[in-house]
């Protein structure tokens, strides 16, 4: 099993997700959070507001071969897609883009 495998089969298992935010010197905020949608939301929302700030999404794994969760971070190209608030599905980027040619057409 090559790291890429083995990332996979832990996301796979993700239990929740955290944002974790760094504050200072040995002080962390964390966020726990059950819906990946829901916790990119917010990230992105925080990162928005203040683009410095220092903010990570961790993913809580635990694949039943193990005795321990492990909490990896999330890499920003796992994260779902979020068009106006709501995850980009193929049919909801397929309605966005009906609506955006009627708009520019009128």
């Amino acid at each position: 099993m090559d790291w890429q495998q083995y990332e996979d089969d832990m996301f796979r298992h993700a239990q929740y997700y955290t944002i974790t935010e760094f504050l200072g010197r040995a002080k962390y905020l964390t966020t726990k959070y059950s819906d990946i949608n829901i916790c990119a939301k917010v990230y992105r929302d925080i990162k928005r507001e203040i683009p410095k700030r220092r903010v990570l999404i961790y993913a809580v794994c635990q694949p039943p071969n193990r005795l321990l969760s492990v909490s990896l971070p999330l890499p920003k190209d796992r994260l779902p897609r979020i068009y106006f608030g709501y995850p980009l599905t193929h049919k909801s980027a397929l309605k966005c883009t009906v609506i955006n040619m009627l708009l520019r057409c009128h």
